[in-house]
């Protein structure tokens, strides 16, 4: 069996109803605070996301690469 991987740059090329979301019930960083976890943060080659008091937000256009949800402890 030959299988071939082809990387996915994008969400909508796995499904066009595809979109990134937080659950805030899920989130490490919004759960345990003292954790420090920023995985998805640091993850973002676009460097849209921020971490603060009212959570996980986006300060730009986000690429729906999926990097902040492949590298999530909580998945």
């Amino acid at each position: 069996m030959n299988t071939h991987l082809q990387a996915v740059t994008s969400l909508n090329q796995i499904a066009e109803h595809a979109r990134l979301w937080v659950s805030e019930s899920a989130c490490l960083s919004q759960r345990f605070p003292a954790t420090g976890c920023d995985a998805c943060v640091q993850a973002c080659p676009q460097q849209v996301l921020r971490l603060g008091n009212e959570g996980l937000g986006l300060d730009g256009a986000c690429e729906e690469c999926g990097r902040c949800a492949a590298v999530c402890p909580s998945g």
